[in-house]
């Protein structure tokens, strides 16, 4: 119970910022439908994805560290589909949520009401 417990907690303050991240991304997406917005609410939920098969690889690699398990059972497990979506999710998509939020942020920098183009 107590390592159930551990791995709740553990994947509320490891995922739960990203996750809360990522509704906002969407609400944004949703207020506003544009391609900022998207890679805003792409990027935070591929990170999102990307911790949580971070945790997925922890808990596995622990799981055969303390069963008595060789190395190479670790680097196999390590080294399969679930390494490179943990690698690479995170970084594509902190790199996605990045551009998106600069892009919303200086992309709306004209758009004061007291700075409207009135044209010629």
């Amino acid at each position: 119970m107590s390592q159930v417990l551990y791995a709740a907690f553990l994947f509320l303050l490891v995922d739960g910022p990203y996750l809360a991240l990522t509704a906002v991304g969407i609400v944004l997406f949703m207020r506003h439908r544009n391609v900022p917005t998207a890679l805003v609410a792409a990027g935070f939920g591929s990170i999102s994805l990307g911790q949580i098969f971070d945790l997925f690889v922890t808990f596995e690699s622990t799981r055969i560290f303390n069963s008595g398990g060789d190395l190479a059972a670790a680097v196999a497990t390590l080294r399969s589909w679930t390494w490179v979506v943990t690698r690479y999710a995170t970084v594509i998509g902190l790199w996605a949520a990045a551009v998106g939020i600069s892009w919303y942020v200086f992309g709306r920098a004209g758009a004061s009401p007291n700075n409207r183009w009135r044209g010629p």
